[in-house]
């Protein structure tokens, strides 16, 4: 690492990923330019056609300056700095840290709903590092929650959800789509750590729910950045933070020890700058708190999975913790919104009772006693339900 600028020192990292994860270099200039990363990003991410002029400007312009690594999937890297711009142009509202630059940041190869910020060295900035997987993690989550919430209101300007609890129990009662889904994803992170393997199909009727699911997952993915950014604005990676050795391939690196406070602390900053940000884009405050909580809920089930072993060593406080501390610092000034969380409360609870029901069963019938890694997915689909009503 001697001698490297911060740049380097990041595309030393992501080749290290890539290998790791794919066991090659991916070349995205040859993707993106031939097409093919063009028209993924139009099935995975509605991505707008009449946007491709644009990226691809955005993209040679980024290369030419020697701001974006050569192992950046440009998408990943557009929509990551989007977000930052905005925060770090709000930060001094919420935060006192004028003076500070963006921070740097860039996407890994990896699968997992995760982003860390890094500390390279005490010579070099901290850098974000986003997982790539986590864009299609919360599309997938979003697009499988926004189903439970029942149709209120359906004409030709607007479209309203009902978000009473009783009527959520009812539609995932009535709607076995919606439990089969979340299953699925679940099931997918449990044995292998990602949701590429899930069926996500959508109901016929999935384009009245597309914007309300797309608000969501964009609340979701702004407040994970935006509590990442909070560490580097309030200050939590300096010389007096505790700190780890990550060793990823060939590459090692210091990576911030969390503290429980510094992690509320940080929760708390990230919720206060996403609002405003998603506000000015007309998101409603009810569907921005609501990504929040979906993000923070899924980290719970994410922990509830990988408990078993690993008492003791958990690096962050629980999710369920910070939840609930999020409702109380945000309690004062929104009162009046906080009560659509409830809705996400039952939905959540109503889907992982019966998930713990199925998984149960799965741990008796389908690993018995071997494990994860044997067992394909279809193997699993087929002890838990019957492939001709999926």
């Amino acid at each position: 690492m001697v001698g490297m600028n911060p740049l380097e020192f990041l595309e030393e990292v992501q080749r290290e990923y890539m290998v790791s994860t794919f066991g090659e270099v991916i070349n995205y200039d040859e993707m993106y330019f031939d097409g093919r990363l063009f028209d993924f990003l139009q099935q995975e991410y509605n991505f707008k056609y009449e946007d491709r002029d644009e990226l691809i400007k955005s993209l040679r312009e980024m290369r030419s300056e020697h701001v974006i690594s050569r192992y950046e999937n440009p998408y990943y890297y557009k929509f990551f700095r989007d977000i930052i711009s905005n925060i770090h142009r709000i930060k001094d509202t919420f935060i006192d840290c004028h003076g500070l630059n963006m921070p740097l940041f860039g996407t890994v190869e990896f699968d997992m709903f995760y982003a860390q910020i890094r500390c390279p060295n005490s010579d070099m900035p901290p850098i974000i590092l986003f997982y790539s997987g986590i864009i299609q993690f919360a599309h997938n989550i979003t697009n499988v929650l926004t189903k439970a919430f029942p149709i209120q209101v359906l004409d030709e300007e607007k479209i309203t959800f009902g978000m009473e609890p009783e009527k959520i129990k009812e539609c995932i009662n009535n709607n076995k789509w919606i439990e089969k889904r979340f299953t699925d994803i679940v099931l997918s992170i449990f044995f292998y750590g990602n949701v590429d393997m899930c069926d996500v199909s959508q109901p016929v009727n999935d384009y009245l729910y597309r914007q309300f699911s797309n608000a969501l997952a964009d609340s979701f993915l702004t407040f994970i950045v935006a509590h990442e950014c909070a560490h580097y604005y309030l200050g939590h990676l300096g010389k007096d933070a505790i700190k780890g050795i990550v060793t990823v391939g060939k590459v090692q690196y210091e990576n911030l020890v969390p503290d429980w406070e510094q992690e509320f602390d940080a929760d708390y900053i990230g919720a206060l700058l996403t609002i405003p940000i998603l506000i000015e884009r007309k998101i409603d405050i009810q569907v921005i708190l609501g990504g929040i909580y979906v993000a923070m809920w899924m980290l719970s089930i994410i922990e509830s999975l990988r408990i078993e072993g690993e008492s003791g060593k958990a690096t962050h406080p629980p999710a369920k913790d910070r939840l609930l501390q999020i409702k109380r610092k945000l309690q004062k000034t929104m009162q009046n919104e906080l009560h659509v969380l409830e809705g996400y409360d039952i939905l959540f609870s109503d889907l992982w009772e019966r998930f713990s029901i199925i998984a149960k069963d799965v741990e008796g019938r389908v690993l018995a006693g071997r494990p994860a890694a044997e067992v394909t997915y279809e193997q699993i689909k087929k002890v838990i339900y019957d492939e001709a009503e999926i």
